[in-house]
């Protein structure tokens, strides 16, 4: 192998070596779901400081956050590849804990549906 090739792989495995470091040593209640879908009027209020904001896509969720959709409004989270929840309108969940493989979403309200697509 050409010597800028051998660097660049070395930088590559360093790299995902760091990453899966840093999965490790994540901890309790430090997963992210994040907002696939949104459809009207749907707002975040964040559990760190109770500020109420409007969702964004790919936003991140977070414990405590908790996700309200308006009168004939929707949302979609996405936890990971497999796992998905859908609010209806005049919905609201809150994030109790987000872990690899293990959520739990209180329902303050309305109808919320949980999709597994695939174990």
């Amino acid at each position: 192998m050409k010597p800028t090739l051998l660097r660049l792989l070395a930088v590559a495995v360093g790299l995902a070596g760091a990453g899966w470091a840093q999965e490790e040593n994540a901890g309790p209640g430090r997963g992210v779901a994040r907002i696939s879908v949104i459809n009207g009027d749907v707002a975040v209020r964040r559990g760190d400081t109770g500020d109420l904001v409007a969702a964004a896509l790919n936003a991140p969720l977070v414990v405590e956050d908790r996700l309200t959709t308006g009168p004939g409004s929707r949302a979609e989270v996405q936890f990971d590849w497999a796992n998905m929840s859908r609010l209806a309108a005049s919905s609201e969940i809150r994030f109790s804990e987000l872990e690899d493989r293990r959520y739990q979403v209180q329902v303050a309200g309305g109808l919320v549906t949980f999709r597994v697509l695939r174990d």
